[in-house]
């Protein structure tokens, strides 16, 4: 994850929750990511419709 100095401090103003919750989107993100970049968004899609309740 490639922050500066105004996220960064942006990111450490925030509550846990609000924390967690960005960071589980950057995961997410980089995750669709990679799955595109290796041909993988078949795998991806079955991942996401599998766990959008919690995704979500």
């Amino acid at each position: 994850m490639s922050m500066n100095a105004g996220s960064a401090l942006a990111f450490e103003c925030r509550n846990a929750q609000d924390a967690e919750a960005t960071h589980l989107r950057w995961l997410q993100t980089q995750m669709m990511v990679a799955a595109l970049s290796c041909q993988g968004s078949a795998a991806y899609n079955d991942f996401v419709h599998k766990n959008k309740v919690t995704l979500d």
